[in-house]
């Protein structure tokens, strides 16, 4: 009987460390979901960023288009003119 009374203070410890081990378990769960997480909403911002970027540089090509277009019709209407 002796021999239960004393492994139960090893029983209360084996409780508390399993304890322990599962709220750290729980832990490095939650903070590698987090930053899984955080690593996607980044991907999506750049990936957001870059079709963003793209766009804008289609606009300004399309506007140097235009420009040129309308130089060219204004040069050709010049020298018509001048002719």
């Amino acid at each position: 009987m002796s021999a239960i009374w004393a492994t139960l203070p090893m029983l209360m410890l084996l409780k508390e460390l399993l304890l322990a081990a599962t709220g750290a378990r729980q832990k490095c769960n939650l903070y590698l979901e987090e930053t899984k997480k955080k690593a996607e909403a980044e991907r999506s911002d750049r990936k957001r960023n870059d079709v963003t970027d793209q766009i804008e540089e289609l606009k300004k090509k399309a506007r140097l288009q235009q420009d040129i277009s309308v130089l060219d019709t204004s040069a050709d209407t010049l020298l018509t003119k001048t002719n």
